[in-house]
């Protein structure tokens, strides 16, 4: 699994934005991907992988924690690839 990846969830295919290993377990944001595998970039998830497992991570405590994290990697990508 790398950033980048699509990812099949419920018959829904996602592109995988970013991964994150907090307080030894590993999150995943990913977007929901178009019927042309492009992303909409206006529906965004965070998994919880337990044992190869994909669970919705619901938990507004630990979304709130992750969310700066995932935010601040997602645009230091972004900044990277645009040259900045």
């Amino acid at each position: 699994m790398r950033i980048g990846d699509i990812k099949v969830i419920d018959n829904v295919n996602y592109l995988i934005l970013d991964i994150l290993e907090k307080n030894n377990n590993i999150y995943v944001m990913v977007t929901k991907l178009n019927e042309n595998n492009e992303p909409t970039m206006d529906e965004y998830k965070v998994y919880k992988i337990i044992e190869n497992k994909w669970q919705l991570e619901e938990n507004k405590q630990t979304l709130n924690e992750l969310l700066p994290i995932f935010t601040k990697n997602i645009n230091n990508m972004l900044n990277k690839l645009m040259g900045e």
